[in-house]
């Protein structure tokens, strides 16, 4: 198991790319061990498990009744996709980017 913070201000392109790396470096680390012999099958932790959302693009609607902390976790989260969004006037706003 690899763990990496997660910025302040790191919104989820940016930490997708970083953990991109990150993976491939431990599937490599990981199949030398294994062919070395010194990886062992073991459990799955399930219990450690999380479910997703069902649907991503109603979880990035913005709830403006949540504190600014919260909205600007959110914003970061689904950036680049599926963008956070509300509406204004009838029209959708996409938000890029918040600070709190």
């Amino acid at each position: 198991m690899r763990e990496t913070p997660i910025g302040p201000r790191e919104h989820g392109g940016a930490l997708h790319d970083r953990l991109s790396v990150l993976g491939a470096e431990a599937i490599v680390a990981a199949i030398g061990a294994w062919q070395a012999g010194d990886l062992a099958p073991g459990r799955n932790r399930r219990r450690r498990a999380r479910p997703t959302p069902r649907d991503p693009q109603e979880e990035a609607r913005i709830d403006w009744t949540k504190p600014a902390i919260a909205i600007d976790a959110q914003v970061r989260a689904f950036n680049p996709w599926p963008c956070p969004e509300t509406t204004g006037d009838g029209k959708q706003l996409r938000i890029w980017q918040s600070g709190a």
